[in-house]
């Protein structure tokens, strides 16, 4: 995270929650590529008096990322994405306060692995959709297809069971068959997805890991290239 970031939370925390900056506590969260996130801790005080402890993940988003921030206003009150706490503007840049989710454990799969959460909340668990960022309009395909990729690079089992799981998801939007018109506009949808940053993601993580992470982001990068390859050949007919 940007030191200037860490230096901001404290006076944004009280601004907008009403607490002291000694209240407040940042810790870095490992994140992507285009925006500094953090978890913070704070005091309020309730009109009793009471002290109540409260967090909030903070991220600093910029220029073209800022659209995120309209996204979380869209989503106020669905169950797939964190609560919008706050969306604080300064200068060119936006301080988006979200849900802190606590999470039951992670689900594989951008749709992938570390953008998905289950929420527990009183008893009842909900998956939680962190991150978007890269928000479109498009065909859904392209989060199943990404999704299942993934899976197919991480889990040999998942590879084995590529086409189950796609016509489970297919049942469940209505039982269309898993014909080749249908596969052609997966990995179509697919390489839409590996184009609109995947791609890019993985060859910049490339370039600045180490050891077994850089090896990791070149072989992720190598299996995006096969994926535009194989939507090449489909177009080509």
């Amino acid at each position: 995270m940007g030191e200037a970031l860490g230096e901001s939370l404290p006076a944004l925390v009280q601004s907008t929650f009403g607490t002291t900056d000694s209240s407040c506590s940042v810790t870095p969260i490992g994140g992507g590529l285009e925006s500094s996130v953090a978890h913070v801790r704070f005091a309020v005080r309730t009109a009793e008096g009471r002290s109540l402890s409260r967090s909030a993940v903070v991220k600093r988003v910029e220029g073209f990322h800022r659209r995120e921030a309209a996204f979380y206003r869209a989503l106020s009150g669905a169950e797939i994405a964190p609560r919008l706490l706050a969306a604080i503007d300064r200068g060119e840049v936006t301080y988006l306060f979200l849900e802190a989710v606590r999470p039951v454990s992670f689900i594989h799969g951008d749709a992938h692995p570390g953008n998905v959460l289950l929420r527990e909340q009183k008893g009842r668990r909900t998956v939680v959709f962190l991150d978007w960022a890269r928000s479109r309009f498009g065909s859904p395909l392209e989060d199943v297809a990404s999704w299942l990729e993934t899976l197919r690079y991480w889990e040999a089992t998942a590879a084995r069971h590529h086409d189950s799981l796609l016509r489970h998801y297919l049942d469940a939007r209505g039982g269309r068959p898993l014909d080749r018109s249908l596969r052609d506009a997966y990995w179509i949808a697919c390489a839409s997805n590996v184009l609109a940053g995947a791609l890019r993601f993985h060859l910049l993580r490339a370039t600045e890991a180490r050891g077994r992470r850089k090896h990791a982001s070149v072989a992720q990068a190598r299996e995006a290239l096969r994926v535009i390859r194989r939507a090449d050949a489909v177009m080509r007919g």
